[in-house]
């Protein structure tokens, strides 16, 4: 027998920690510093004022921190989580997941699935995670980064970053590690909006890198990489749109190395 009852939840205007149910919950802080946590279900969980904590669980949740500074997790499943006013930090995941920080100086994780995130406005910093993600910093100054650091450098996925308006930082590596590798050319980033009077491509130190024209992409610039000498080039990066005689891998105004 199926239970389509929703509950209802509400909070004070205290620190309150409010607990779902393994059904359907709307959960609502209101104001003080509150943790909501929806466990099963398809949750919709609302932290209102204060800089609250929101656990979705398990089920198709929406979390929305609404104002202050708030941290979101997503949990199991395939949630949305929207950040509100505030420097918010959310986390999806399992699942594909839609995040979108909103107003602030937001944190964004994927985590694991294709995932969509949005920074909103702000300086945002975006991170797509596992899978093959697709990240728009919208407004604001932005650092994109579609892999997961610590686990795979993206090998084998296939992300598509859009910088928006504002100086966007596109990275391809961090200090010792190339993303996108092992694949060949089946595993890169797309950068989809590369404007050559703001935007910067950071690269990883110390391999070797040569610009030529993407692989089944037209008018598009291809970024490969090799490790050694002895191996052959992979390809790391997709520039749509861009000729990748205007690139200059020693112009600091277009590529940044750690």
């Amino acid at each position: 027998m199926t239970n389509n009852m929703i509950n209802h939840i509400e909070g004070t205007h205290y620190n309150d920690h409010l607990l779902g149910t393994h059904y359907d919950d709307h959960i609502k802080g209101k104001g003080g510093n509150d943790t909501l946590e929806g466990l099963g279900g398809d949750d919709t969980l609302k932290g209102g004022d204060g800089h609250d904590l929101l656990y979705g669980g398990h089920g198709y949740d929406l979390l929305k921190g609404d104002r202050g500074n708030d941290w979101l997790y997503g949990g199991h499943d395939y949630d949305t989580l929207k950040g509100g006013d505030g420097n918010d930090y959310l986390y999806g995941g399992y699942g594909d997941d839609l995040l979108k920080g909103n107003d602030g100086h937001d944190k964004l994780y994927g985590e694991y699935g294709n995932d969509t995130l949005k920074g909103g406005k702000g300086d945002d910093l975006l991170y797509g995670g596992t899978g093959h993600d697709e990240l728009k910093g919208e407004h604001g100054h932005d650092i994109l980064v579609g892999v997961d650091t610590s686990f795979g450098y993206g090998e084998g996925e296939r992300d598509t970053l859009h910088g928006g308006k504002g100086e966007d930082t596109f990275v391809l590596g961090e200090q010792h590690h190339f993303f996108y590798g092992g694949h060949g050319d089946h595993d890169y980033a797309k950068i989809k909006d590369y404007n050559f009077h703001e935007d910067i491509i950071q690269l990883a130190h110390g391999f070797e890198y040569y610009l030529g024209s993407a692989p089944n992409h037209h008018h598009s610039a291809g970024i490969f990489v090799r490790e050694h000498s002895s191996h052959e080039y992979e390809l790391i990066g997709i520039v749509e749109g861009v000729n990748s005689h205007d690139l200059n891998l020693n112009n600091s105004n277009q590529f940044h190395f750690v």
